[in-house]
Protein backbone atom coordinates (compact mmCIF):
# COMPACT_ATOMS: atom_id res chain seq x y z
CA UNK A 1 0.00 0.00 0.00
CA UNK A 2 2.81 2.42 0.86
CA UNK A 3 4.49 1.52 -2.44
CA UNK A 4 1.38 2.44 -4.44
CA UNK A 5 1.09 5.73 -2.57
CA UNK A 6 4.71 6.54 -3.41
CA UNK A 7 4.14 5.65 -7.06
CA UNK A 8 1.02 7.87 -7.16
CA UNK A 9 2.97 10.73 -5.59
CA UNK A 10 5.76 10.27 -8.14
CA UNK A 11 3.25 10.39 -11.01
CA UNK A 12 1.72 13.56 -9.60
CA UNK A 13 5.18 15.17 -9.29
CA UNK A 14 6.01 14.09 -12.86
CA UNK A 15 2.88 15.76 -14.16
CA UNK A 16 3.60 18.98 -12.24
CA UNK A 17 7.24 19.07 -13.37
CA UNK A 18 6.35 18.40 -16.99
CA UNK A 19 4.08 21.44 -17.02
CA UNK A 20 7.08 23.53 -15.92
CA UNK A 21 9.92 22.01 -18.01
CA UNK A 22 10.39 20.53 -21.45
CA UNK A 23 10.24 16.75 -21.77
CA UNK A 24 13.89 16.52 -22.84
CA UNK A 25 15.13 18.63 -19.93
CA UNK A 26 13.07 16.52 -17.56
CA UNK A 27 14.58 13.32 -19.07
CA UNK A 28 18.05 14.69 -18.36
CA UNK A 29 17.11 15.63 -14.81
CA UNK A 30 15.51 12.28 -14.04
CA UNK A 31 18.11 9.95 -15.57
CA UNK A 32 21.48 11.69 -16.04
CA UNK A 33 21.76 13.73 -12.85
CA UNK A 34 21.21 10.74 -10.48
CA UNK A 35 23.71 8.73 -12.53
CA UNK A 36 26.33 11.47 -12.16
CA UNK A 37 25.74 11.70 -8.40
CA UNK A 38 25.98 7.92 -8.10
CA UNK A 39 29.37 7.87 -9.85
CA UNK A 40 30.60 10.77 -7.71
CA UNK A 41 29.48 9.42 -4.33
CA UNK A 42 29.87 5.69 -5.03
CA UNK A 43 32.89 5.52 -7.37
CA UNK A 44 32.97 1.71 -7.43
CA UNK A 45 29.76 1.80 -9.44
CA UNK A 46 31.64 3.13 -12.46
CA UNK A 47 33.79 0.01 -12.52
CA UNK A 48 30.67 -2.15 -12.66
CA UNK A 49 29.31 -0.12 -15.59
CA UNK A 50 32.37 -0.97 -17.72
CA UNK A 51 31.27 -4.60 -17.81
CA UNK A 52 28.09 -3.60 -19.64
CA UNK A 53 29.98 -1.44 -22.13
CA UNK A 54 32.14 -4.31 -23.43
CA UNK A 55 30.84 -5.84 -26.68
CA UNK A 56 29.08 -9.07 -25.78
CA UNK A 57 26.51 -11.43 -27.13
CA UNK A 58 23.75 -9.49 -25.35
CA UNK A 59 24.91 -5.99 -26.30
CA UNK A 60 22.26 -5.62 -29.01
CA UNK A 61 19.51 -6.68 -26.59
CA UNK A 62 20.76 -4.17 -24.01
CA UNK A 63 20.85 -1.36 -26.59
CA UNK A 64 17.38 -2.21 -27.89
CA UNK A 65 16.06 -2.27 -24.33
CA UNK A 66 17.54 1.17 -23.69
CA UNK A 67 15.97 2.57 -26.87
CA UNK A 68 12.55 1.10 -26.07
CA UNK A 69 12.78 2.40 -22.49
CA UNK A 70 13.56 5.88 -23.80
CA UNK A 71 10.61 5.78 -26.22
CA UNK A 72 8.34 4.48 -23.48
CA UNK A 73 9.36 7.20 -21.06
CA UNK A 74 8.98 9.95 -23.65
CA UNK A 75 5.51 8.66 -24.52
CA UNK A 76 4.56 8.55 -20.83
CA UNK A 77 5.75 12.11 -20.26
CA UNK A 78 3.94 13.30 -23.38
CA UNK A 79 0.75 11.67 -22.07
CA UNK A 80 1.16 13.51 -18.77
CA UNK A 81 2.00 16.82 -20.39
CA UNK A 82 -0.72 16.88 -23.02
CA UNK A 83 -3.69 16.24 -20.81
CA UNK A 84 -3.64 12.57 -19.92
CA UNK A 85 -5.68 11.86 -16.80
CA UNK A 86 -3.21 10.83 -14.09
CA UNK A 87 -5.52 8.14 -12.73
CA UNK A 88 -5.57 6.47 -16.17
CA UNK A 89 -2.09 7.16 -17.53
CA UNK A 90 -0.30 5.92 -14.39
CA UNK A 91 -1.87 2.45 -14.27
CA UNK A 92 -1.63 2.05 -18.04
CA UNK A 93 2.08 2.87 -17.86
CA UNK A 94 2.57 0.01 -15.43
CA UNK A 95 1.22 -2.47 -17.97
CA UNK A 96 4.76 -2.54 -19.35
CA UNK A 97 5.35 -5.10 -16.61
CA UNK A 98 2.91 -7.40 -18.42
CA UNK A 99 5.02 -7.17 -21.57
CA UNK A 100 8.16 -7.90 -19.58
CA UNK A 101 6.57 -10.99 -18.02
CA UNK A 102 5.29 -12.25 -21.37
CA UNK A 103 8.72 -11.77 -23.00
CA UNK A 104 10.28 -13.67 -20.11
CA UNK A 105 7.85 -16.56 -20.51
CA UNK A 106 7.86 -16.77 -24.31
CA UNK A 107 11.40 -15.77 -25.33
CA UNK A 108 13.49 -16.56 -22.25
CA UNK A 109 11.48 -19.67 -21.33
CA UNK A 110 11.15 -18.60 -17.70
CA UNK A 111 9.01 -21.08 -15.80
CA UNK A 112 9.64 -20.02 -12.19
CA UNK A 113 6.30 -19.07 -10.55
CA UNK A 114 4.60 -19.45 -13.92
CA UNK A 115 1.12 -19.81 -12.41
CA UNK A 116 1.54 -16.60 -10.38
CA UNK A 117 2.82 -14.72 -13.41
CA UNK A 118 -0.13 -15.76 -15.54
CA UNK A 119 -2.60 -14.84 -12.79
CA UNK A 120 -0.86 -11.46 -12.41
CA UNK A 121 -1.07 -10.77 -16.15
CA UNK A 122 -4.77 -11.65 -16.15
CA UNK A 123 -5.44 -9.35 -13.18
CA UNK A 124 -3.59 -6.44 -14.79
CA UNK A 125 -5.46 -6.88 -18.07
CA UNK A 126 -8.76 -7.04 -16.15
CA UNK A 127 -7.80 -3.79 -14.40
CA UNK A 128 -7.08 -2.12 -17.73
CA UNK A 129 -10.44 -3.33 -19.03
CA UNK A 130 -12.15 -1.83 -15.96
CA UNK A 131 -10.36 1.47 -16.59
CA UNK A 132 -11.58 1.43 -20.17
CA UNK A 133 -15.15 0.70 -19.09
CA UNK A 134 -15.16 3.52 -16.54
CA UNK A 135 -14.11 6.20 -19.03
Amino acid sequence: MIYSLLISAAYALDKIALNSFSVVLYQVAVYIIPAIFTVIFIPKTFGNIRYFLKPQKNTLIILLSAVFQMISTLALYAAYKYGGDLSVVGPLAQTSTVLTILVGIVILKERWNLKRKIIGVILVLAGVALLKLSI
